[in-house]
């Protein structure tokens, strides 16, 4: 019963499977589906060119009718070509191919899609040709540690960086984004260690999970005024040394630009009202913060190590959390009148830190809030120290 039922689902799924009859064209493995989609489907190593480089038809002749190739399989599309293996066995189309070394697209091809783990351990794919503009999805994880050493992508249709989509290719240096992209899903260019140079298009709006993290060669990232969220770790050990942040901006989630090389922040014309844990934890370069007009909390670790030597506090300010400003530079300090809770250790081993003004009748000090501020005087320094 559980045999039966597993092959109407996928009759169901591609609306029902002749035989199959797949034809090989140059290494390239092609098949239809009944209703006239055809698809790459495997590689066969054995007849791949020797050169490395292998052309995906536009269209192939089947039963002597030709057929418009609209896709590249991945692992989750078509299981009946996972070489018997079940499961998270599955692979893409020309997942651990050694032989490849450039992908070209023939002239007027309508491929729309490519599969996730498409091209999964290619490692000696290094270039993509003629890019068709019918391109819309780009599966995750489909180029997972490729050789490719840059990408075009510019005029396709393709909306979403999906997950891992490019992860860990440590020969990307350079990539040109969709024109109408509109995210970047997680990982999508994590660990990519030669990337040096981003240009995002006026479409972009969100930016999540580890996507650049690791990029250990990526100074600089131009944005346009679109982007409202950036996620976890996003630039996390990226040598970024300036931001734009736009006033569409209104979400960093945690540890967004932990260990970069940012020297300015500038959040005051974003719609920011909480900084979130390590936003810019150990920012060693980061002296000079000016804060979003209307927050209302700053998250633990949120400014730990940076030498910020001043700082502004927004009159909406009602919570510093603990050790934010830890081993700052601050000189002095500012409470505002609306900022009830400073947490534990939040401007502790500020050694240069000689004043602190709390305009507030009532304000919750943690212990040890001010501790290890050897410079600081007054009855604060002995309430906190």
């Amino acid at each position: 019963m559980k045999r039966v039922y597993f092959t109407l689902a996928l009759m169901s799924l591609f609306g029902g499977l002749n035989a199959f009859a797949d034809v090989k064209q140059d290494g390239v493995v092609y098949d239809k589906m009944p209703d006239g989609r055809c698809f790459v489907v495997n590689f066969d190593e054995a007849t791949m060119p020797e050169d490395g480089i292998v052309t995906i038809a536009a269209t192939v002749k089947i039963d002597g009718v030709d057929y418009p190739v609209s896709g590249i399989l991945g692992s989750g599309d078509y299981p009946d070509y996972s070489n018997g293996k079940t499961g998270e066995d599955y692979r893409g189309a020309f997942a651990n191919c050694t032989k490849i070394k450039v992908l070209r697209f023939a002239d007027n091809s309508g491929v729309t899609f490519i599969g996730d783990h498409a091209f999964k351990n290619c490692s000696n794919l290094k270039t993509i040709e003629n890019i068709p503009s019918t391109l819309n999805d780009i599966e995750r994880w489909c180029f997972e540690s490729t050789a490719l050493e840059s990408v075009d992508l510019s005029n396709t249709n393709v909306t979403i960086m999906k997950d891992g989509v490019f992860f860990n290719n440590t020969s990307l240096t350079s990539i040109k984004l969709p024109n109408k992209l509109e995210n970047f899903w997680n990982y999508a260019f994590k660990n990519c260690t030669s990337l040096n140079n981003i240009e995002m298009p006026s479409t972009v709006k969100g930016i999540y999970i580890s996507v650049f993290e690791g990029c250990t060669s990526l100074s600089n990232v131009t944005f346009n005024n679109s982007y409202t969220t950036l996620g976890d770790h996003v630039f996390k050990n990226c040598p970024l040394a300036a931001v734009t942040f736009p006033n569409s901006l209104n979400s960093i989630s945690e540890y967004a630009f932990e260990g970069t090389n940012l020297k300015t922040v500038d959040l005051s014309n974003t719609q920011i009202t909480s900084l979130p844990n390590g936003c810019f934890y150990k920012c060693e370069k980061l002296s000079d913060v000016k804060l979003p007009k209307d927050l209302t909390d700053i998250g633990n670790n949120a400014f730990i190590s940076t030498p910020i030597a001043s700082i502004t506090f927004p009159s909406s300010l009602q919570k510093i959390g603990d050790y934010a400003f830890q081993k700052a530079k601050l000189e002095n300090v500012v409470i505002p009148t609306d900022c009830s809770r400073i947490e534990q250790g939040a401007f502790s081993e500020n050694a240069n830190l000689t004043t602190v003004v709390v305009n507030g009748l009532e304000c919750y000090l943690a212990v040890n809030a001010f501790a290890n501020c050897g410079n600081l005087k007054g009855s604060l320094a002995k309430a906190c120290g």
